[in-house]
């Protein structure tokens, strides 16, 4: 039976567009072997809405990226309008059987005033058909405040409510993103339950650029089911955003 061309899966916090210079030639590069792309920090803003946070360079960066990426279909999730989004980025050509969002701390434009700690976060989720079932990718920016990476109560809630919603899947899983969790949480430990994490098992020793000036080295992940067949994961070592890129090559 021949074996079909494994898929390619890139995910990036892309720091809300600040290196857009360096970030857009970077993303048209890997467009040409990247079938799935797992955006973090995207803004899609409106005119004349600009972030309560000021946390952001390019409010046009979703609309920016489906400009630059037409072999793809951008899938936008929002839980705040004028904040961080994140968004996948599918190939056209991928057999797709569904995408959605589920809440999985607070609700849609949950935040009071200009508190971070109280905006609602979201799970993206895109089953891609198999010759065996289907494959789930999930892509999360998890709860970024307060700052330091550790266990909170918000992290805590959100990390059973991604585990409660993955056991609801079938088939194997990608659980990837910005988790903004340090690696001896209790926090990240809850998503590693009958998952594996790519990011410790290959020893990496930093998913931060050199453009990221604190002491936490670790925000990205990739987790996988163990019945995912995948060939290759790599952190890259290209600077265009605060964050590195993380790579997997997979199966369906």
């Amino acid at each position: 039976m021949k074996q079909s061309k494994p898929l390619r899966l890139l995910t990036l916090n892309l720091w809300g567009g600040k290196l857009y210079d360096r970030l857009l030639p970077f993303l048209k590069e890997q467009a040409k072997r990247t079938d799935i792309f797992c955006f973090q920090e995207v803004f899609d803003n409106p005119p004349g809405v600009e972030s309560r946070m000021r946390h952001y360079a390019r409010g046009s960066l979703y609309k920016d990226l489906q400009l630059a990426l037409p072999a793809f279909r951008g899938i936008l999730s929002s839980p705040q309008q004028g904040e961080k989004c994140i968004a996948i980025f599918a190939r056209k050509t991928l057999r797709t059987a569904g995408s959605g969002e589920v809440y999985v701390y607070r609700h849609k434009d949950a935040m009071a005033g200009a508190d971070p700690s109280t905006m609602g976060i979201t799970l993206q989720h895109l089953a891609l058909r198999s010759g065996r079932g289907k494959v789930t990718v999930c892509n999360l920016h998890g709860h970024w405040y307060p700052g330091p990476k550790g266990d909170t109560p918000a992290r805590l809630e959100q990390s059973r409510n991604v585990r409660r919603f993955l056991k609801t899947l079938e088939g194997p899983v990608i659980l990837c993103g910005d988790f903004n969790l340090n690696p001896q949480t209790r926090s990240l430990r809850l998503l590693e339950q009958g998952m594996r994490n790519l990011v410790k098992e290959a020893g990496v020793t930093s998913t931060r650029s050199s453009f990221y000036q604190w002491p936490s080295l670790f925000a990205d992940y990739i987790l996988v089911s163990r019945d995912l067949v995948f060939q290759s994961f790599a952190v890259l070592p290209d600077e265009v955003s605060d964050h590195l890129p993380l790579a997997l090559e997979f199966s369906l």
